[in-house]
């Protein structure tokens, strides 16, 4: 539970930055048939002479030098200050000769800047530094492309071709924040801070009701709980002492300190914040130099309690290791008509389906799919080439004086068209009330609305649903009796992903609530 402090130490020869991904084998096939078949029912479907194309690829995303570099240059050790100035680093009053050059080391102060890169060299971070490393078995991502396809001819001079084409990209790169959210909430999952943070919230509501003000200590009030982890920053206590058993012991003012209470708001509570990552938190005491730091350790509790990497609680211990996998499949249909008659006509469309993502909310949970809002479900494009009929060669004119060519002949229309359906918006993150997913979806779209003064507003939501998600995501108060601090809301709205019943630390953990 002491945990280990981090140092930089330098990339050197035989200290690679992750271990040498060595199977990277990546084929790429393919085919192309052309069978013929008898006059028949299939023949009036695909022709007496289609054409069968397929294929199969792997390859592997080529990750240049940049990519490390932009990676690495926040650690600490790239660059050092090493300032030597009038009151930094300089020499003391009384030293023979001013000028000092600074060849003169003997008249110098030591520098502020590290030793020479001379043998085992390390460094350990400053509190307000990064620190970044690779999954040491990190593979290189790669992808796998695939599809399959029949073409047929519609005439002489038009030909029609359907195919399936999909992929899926595997291992894509991430970087895991350890001292973020999620990977430092799960800490707040698992060290039993979440029960409390329950019974706290629950502590307070206790307290209002029994009149006793707003507060979330343990007062002994029916309906009030032990909160030994905050007696353990705000007092020093041991999570096992019988002293947090005792209503006079919860002394701390922080209890009664709205900055606290709010974050335990019963619709829009802050886990994450209370224990540390907001203004007023436990775990914050390391970074600030508060006394709960001091309470912690009189309270026997690790300092890496709340949080992975403490030893850069102001900083970031980042970890750069695979994101999952990317899914993507669909049916294309092309057309396209060779010039003839004056006409030439290409055109297309695209139908995408199951476009997926293979992610995980942190290092410690199982991965699982999510629908993708990139693209969009429907394309389709054509351009077109029209000659127009007038002039030598042509139907009409084609005897026509030079003249009369130069001002008839030689032109033509020519367009590109393109209609798509739009992007996906997602609503992930909130709680459906009054309504389902579907019912969301049919209710979704443009609304032209007057307000007082005649204007013309433009909503996506009926003006109810509008109102009441207002009313639910933004007027929740930790200290009313309704847990709101006006109007309720009522009927169809959206509603924050925490509630009664849950408190959420991790996208899509509470009911109702989606990625």
């Amino acid at each position: 539970m002491t945990g280990v402090n981090p140092v930089v130490v330098p990339y050197e020869n035989n200290r690679p930055a992750y271990n040498t991904d060595w199977n990277n084998f990546a084929p790429s096939v393919g085919f192309a048939w052309r069978p013929t078949i008898a006059s028949s029912f299939l023949s009036k479907i695909i022709s007496t002479d289609p054409v069968f194309r397929g294929g199969y690829a792997i390859t592997y995303t080529k990750l240049g030098t940049s990519f490390f570099d932009s990676n690495y240059s926040g650690n600490p050790g790239r660059s050092r200050a090493g300032t030597r100035s009038a009151t930094t680093g300089s020499p003391a009053l009384g030293f023979d000769g001013w000028p000092v050059l600074l060849r003169d080391t003997s008249k110098l102060y030591p520098s502020g800047a590290p030793a020479p890169l001379v043998g085992d060299w390390t460094l350990t971070p400053a509190i307000n530094e990064d620190v970044d490393i690779h999954y040491p078995d990190w593979p290189v991502p790669m992808t796998h492309q695939y599809s399959f396809g029949i073409q047929r001819q519609l005439g002489k001079s038009t030909g029609i071709d359907v195919r399936y084409v999909g992929n899926i990209n595997v291992g894509g790169w991430t970087s895991w924040d350890m001292n973020a959210s999620p990977q430092w909430s799960m800490l707040a999952g698992e060290n039993g801070f979440y029960d409390e943070f329950r019974k706290a919230q629950a502590n307070l509501r206790a307290n209002i009701i029994a009149g006793k003000g707003n507060t979330f200590a343990y007062t002994g009030a029916a309906g009030t709980s032990p909160l030994p982890i905050f007696q353990a920053y705000f007092a020093g206590i041991p999570l096992a002492d019988a002293r947090n058993k005792d209503t006079a012991t919860y002394t701390s003012a922080l209890y009664k300190s709205s900055s606290w209470y709010n974050q335990l708001n019963m619709y829009s509570p802050s886990l994450t914040g209370i224990a540390g990552t907001g203004t007023s938190g436990l775990q914050n005491g390391i970074s600030t130099g508060t006394g709960r730091d001091a309470n912690r350790i009189a309270a026997g509790l690790p300092i890496n309690f709340f949080m992975a990497n403490p030893a850069i609680a102001q900083g970031n211990a980042y970890l750069e290791t695979t994101a999952g996998n990317t899914k993507f499949n669909s049916i294309q249909t092309e057309l396209t008509r060779r010039m003839g008659g004056g006409l030439l006509l290409q055109g297309s469309y695209q139908y995408q389906f199951g476009r997926k993502a293979w992610t995980q909310r942190s290092l410690r949970e199982d991965w699982f799919y999510i629908d993708s809002t990139g693209g969009s479900d429907h394309t389709l494009k054509v351009n077109w080439v029209y000659e127009l009929p007038f002039g030598h060669g042509k139907t009409f004119g084609s005897g026509v004086s030079r003249a009369v060519e130069a001002l008839i002949g030689g032109w033509e229309v020519d367009g590109i068209g393109r209609v798509q359906s739009g992007s996906k918006f997602n609503f992930g993150g909130y709680r459906l009330v009054g309504m389902d997913d579907k019912d969301l979806q049919k209710m979704f779209k443009i609304y032209h609305e007057k307000d007082a003064n005649g204007i013309e507003r433009i909503f996506m939501l009926p003006q109810d649903v509008l109102t009441n998600s207002i009313l639910a995501l933004s007027t929740s108060s930790a200290t009313s009796a309704t847990g709101y601090s006006g109007a309720l809301p009522t009927g169809k709205y959206l509603a924050p992903a925490s509630g009664p019943d849950c408190v959420q630390y991790m996208t899509g953990m509470c009911p109702g609530t989606a990625i």
